[in-house]
């Protein structure tokens, strides 16, 4: 019963990104009403009107055995918000200094609160902040450099 209910789950979260893509898809398209000059000629009112139409999305044919391809959301991406939030290393930074020294599982913990990020996203952004000399690991904790 509890395949069920994943399934049940997962449902909801593609309905909840279809929804998401749909309020986009409405805002592109009143972006690019306003974009159209108000005089057009005749001969780009005939190329207009000879465009063949969008061709309708598919989804992907999933083979037996194979997992379907990771959708990124547009409003997302790597972990970081389109408009303009904090990166995963600067949100790692600011915790280190707020709170002290800290496990990576607590810090994959706070980093994860409200946000879509990948499984290797926050050990990437320490292991890159360390090469940086920005942080540095002692013992079983990440710390600031000195």
């Amino acid at each position: 019963m509890s395949t069920l209910n994943t399934i049940r789950d997962e449902i909801a979260v593609m309905e909840a990104r279809v929804e998401k893509l749909k309020k986009i898809e409405a805002v592109l398209s009143e972006l690019e009403d306003e974009a159209v000059p108000a005089k057009i000629g005749k001969a780009q009112k005939a190329k207009a009107a000879a465009k063949p139409a969008a061709k309708p999305v598919v989804a992907p044919v999933v083979k037996r055995g194979r997992k379907p391809a990771k959708v990124v959301s547009i409003v997302e991406h790597r972990g970081r918000p389109v408009d303009g939030g904090e990166s995963t290393p600067t949100v790692i930074l600011n915790l280190l200094s707020t709170e002290g020294p800290l496990p990576r599982a607590e810090i994959e913990s706070r980093v994860r609160e409200g946000r879509e990020i990948g499984k290797q996203t926050v050990s990437v952004a320490l292991q890159r902040l360390r090469q940086a000399g920005k942080i540095m690991l002692d013992g079983n904790e990440w710390r600031i450099a000195a």
